[in-house]
């Protein structure tokens, strides 16, 4: 697991992140957060992970086995609404044969125009 990385889920009225290892997580089994504990359990539009490259700079990607992306077009979304929240985005896409949004490895990210 990557230090700096975040978990982040666009909730109804929100979108959250935070550490995956942060101090909240430390008492799950795993010892880090899941995106059920940035949703209280509710339901959310969609979720991932994130990694800050830079205070402004980002690379996102839709992996959660509960709320990930269901088709490149919610990545595309999410990605552009990250881009129009003032950051520069990065996004690792979706793979629309398996279904699945790409995870951090295997594939080169996209700058989100």
């Amino acid at each position: 697991m990557e230090a700096d990385r975040h978990l982040w889920a666009v909730r109804i009225d929100d979108v959250v992140h935070a550490r995956e290892d942060c101090l909240f997580g430390q008492p799950n089994a795993s010892g880090v957060i899941k995106h059920t504990n940035l949703t209280g359990g509710a339901d959310a539009f969609a979720s991932g992970e994130l990694l800050f490259i830079s205070e402004h700079v980002v690379v996102i990607n839709g992996k959660s086995r509960r709320y990930g992306p269901r088709c490149a077009s919610e990545m595309t979304a999410v990605a552009k609404a990250f881009r129009n929240s003032g950051y520069e985005v990065w996004s690792m896409g979706y793979d629309a044969e398996a279904g699945v949004p790409y995870p951090f490895v295997g594939v080169t990210p996209e700058l989100v125009a």
